[in-house]
């Protein structure tokens, strides 16, 4: 994270054209710099980092700041702010966030994202026996959970956008996932599949852990020795549902009907 003063903030601004710069804006230092400083670790690839005191009058002037703490978005080379974010309350999850939502703004190219499988992507092809892609299962079944990990994830997931392999969230009460492991994978544990030829690999991670994350996704792209054989194929757990007796009245057919009227006979 460099500090920025009126003597560097031209020369940083105009290093690395194609990167956007993040600039932290405030009145005095105190624990959000260090929660920056995480950040930046996590979207290295992404962003530059900088900080700016409250009194660098100059450069506040310029960007047109008037709240503390504020976090902006600029575009490399100039001082066109692309998107903002002021809060009195700020948090190292509102930051990251906020990153998250605008890094589609760089020049990268393009991004990635995680969907939620369930039995009608699955039978569509999406980690199934033809897949081509590696598949990351992270195991989330409610709104929250999968909120939480996206959130911690960062830019992670985009660094992933041009290889072969795509991040889903699964429900493990949907699908075999303990008899296809013969173990049933904790809640916190990422599990990647190599369907097409019957093998995964699994993590145990702390959401805010991306470092690993990263490190163990690009060792498995490029060596899938520590693969373990499926014990049986992925497979999702069909819900019966209760229904009224007027629905299955109202669909009745024919059949249905000469059935019921002799059992009502018999009775």
């Amino acid at each position: 994270v460099t500090l920025l003063t009126s003597r560097n903030y031209e020369e940083f601004l105009s290093q690395t054209p194609s990167k956007l710069k993040v600039l932290l804006f405030q009145k005095k230092p105190n624990e959000l710099n260090s929660l920056f400083k995480f950040l930046s670790k996590q979207f290295s690839n992404e962003f530059d980092f900088a900080e700016v005191s409250a009194k660098e009058k100059k450069i506040t002037k310029r960007f047109g700041v008037r709240q503390f703490p504020s976090v902006l978005i600029v575009k490399g080379g100039s001082s066109e702010a692309v998107a903002s974010l002021s809060d009195k309350m700020m948090t190292i999850q509102k930051i990251r966030q906020f990153l998250e939502k605008n890094n589609g703004q760089s020049n990268s190219g393009g991004s990635k994202s995680i969907s939620i499988l369930d039995a009608e992507k699955y039978r569509e092809g999406k980690c199934g026996p033809k897949d081509e892609n590696l598949c990351v299962l992270l195991f989330a079944s409610t709104r929250s959970q999968r909120e939480k990990i996206t959130s911690a994830l960062g830019g992670t997931i985009s660094k992933f956008y041009n290889e072969p392999i795509n991040f889903y969230y699964v429900n493990k009460e949907e699908v075999n996932i303990a008899s296809a492991l013969t173990m049933n994978p904790p809640q916190t544990s990422l599990i990647i599949l190599d369907s097409k030829n019957n093998r995964y690999t699994d993590l145990q991670w702390d959401y805010y852990d991306t470092t690993k994350l990263s490190e163990h996704i690009r060792s498995t792209l490029q060596d899938r020795s520590t693969f373990k054989t499926l014990q049986s194929p992925l497979r999702f757990i069909s819900k019966v549902e209760p229904v009224s007796y007027t629905h299955l009245r109202a669909h009745e057919t024919p059949e249905h009907l000469v059935c019921r009227l002799l059992l009502e006979k018999k009775k």
